[in-house]
């Protein structure tokens, strides 16, 4: 979903234009549900762990249960591992004219916002046009937040700043 709804990239314009690339943080939805279900993964785990080993005094139980729970947390980690490399095709791709918009009657209203604040962000360029303008925008987008991503998401599954 990241920087393909019209609003959202409306906000990243705003942003842009206000302060430098390097101090937007990035923090995918899918960052604390790849966390929680690890979290659950293990606290369920040791509970059933306790209670096979209690009831059954069988470790096939709780190495078949390990190997189930831990399909599931593997899950979550491949379907992380696909947003980022989604993340990654969509900057590099990146254009605000497909950009989804739920109210078209606003598509107008915020290109000519991100246009004007590209005027205000860039006054060295000649941006006279919006659709200039919005090409830079474009353009800003594919060159600067690659590098927000890359140094929010880490080179880890996930950076330790975020379960900290």
């Amino acid at each position: 979903v990241f920087l393909q709804k019209l609003w959202t990239v409306y906000e990243v314009a705003a942003f842009l234009s206000l302060h430098a690339s390097d101090r937007m943080t990035v923090i995918p939805v899918i960052c604390p549900a790849v966390f929680f279900t690890a979290l659950l993964v293990l606290w369920v785990g040791g509970i059933l762990i306790l209670v096979l080993d209690a009831f059954f005094n069988s470790n096939i139980l709780v190495y078949v249960f390990g190997i189930i729970s831990h399909c599931f947390l593997l899950r979550s980690l491949r379907r992380w591992a696909r947003d980022r490399e989604a993340i990654g095709s969509r900057l590099c791709n990146f254009t605000v004219r497909r950009c989804i918009c739920e109210c078209e009657e606003d598509r107008p209203v915020v290109y000519r916002n991100i246009a004007a604040l590209m005027r205000g962000t860039l006054p060295d360029m000649d941006l006279t046009d919006d659709d200039e303008a919005l090409e830079a925008f474009d353009a800003l987008v594919r060159t600067e937040l690659p590098l927000a991503c890359s140094s929010s998401l880490g080179k880890t599954i996930m950076p330790y700043k975020y379960i900290a």
